[in-house]
C-alpha cells in the first residue's frame, strides 16, 4: 500500500515544467519537459538509451526510433513547435534526425537534473 501510494505521488507531474528552446532554424519553438523523471520513467529511460546505441560511436535511426522516440512522445508535456502539434505522437513526429538529437539532448539534461549523478557511460552526463 505505502509503496503504491508512493509510485502514484511520483507518477503525477507538477504543473510547473523544465522549458527548452530549439536551436533548430527548421523547427522553432519550444517543449515543455516535467521537472523531474519519476524512477519508471528513469529507469526506461536508461534502458532505451542502451538499447539505441547511444552509448556507442555509430548510432542507429531506426533503432533510436524505436527505442527513444515512444518514450519521448510520453515524456515531453508539450510541444511548442512551429507546425507540430501541442501533443505529438510517435507517428506525427517528423522525420528530422536534428529534431529527434535535440529532444534527446533535452531528455538527457532532464535525466541528469533528476539524476544528480548521471551514469558515466551515457553520452554527455560524465
Amino acid at each position: 500500500m505505502c509503496l503504491n501510494l508512493l509510485y502514484r505521488i511520483g507518477d503525477q507531474m507538477s504543473e510547473e515544467f523544465n522549458e527548452y528552446t530549439s536551436n533548430i532554424d527548421r523547427w522553432p519553438g519550444k517543449i515543455y519537459l516535467p521537472l523531474y523523471m519519476n524512477f519508471k520513467t528513469l529507469i526506461a529511460w536508461e534502458k532505451a538509451v542502451r538499447t539505441s546505441g547511444l552509448t556507442e560511436k555509430t548510432v542507429d535511426l531506426e533503432v533510436m526510433q524505436e527505442a527513444l522516440l515512444p518514450l519521448i512522445c510520453k515524456l515531453v508535456k508539450k510541444w511548442e513547435i512551429e507546425g507540430l502539434p501541442e501533443n505529438l505522437e510517435v507517428d506525427d513526429f517528423p522525420g528530422s534526425p536534428s529534431l529527434l538529437s535535440w529532444v534527446i539532448e533535452c531528455s538527457m539534461d532532464l535525466f541528469t537534473k533528476t539524476n544528480g549523478n548521471p551514469d558515466p557511460n551515457l553520452p554527455g552526463l560524465s
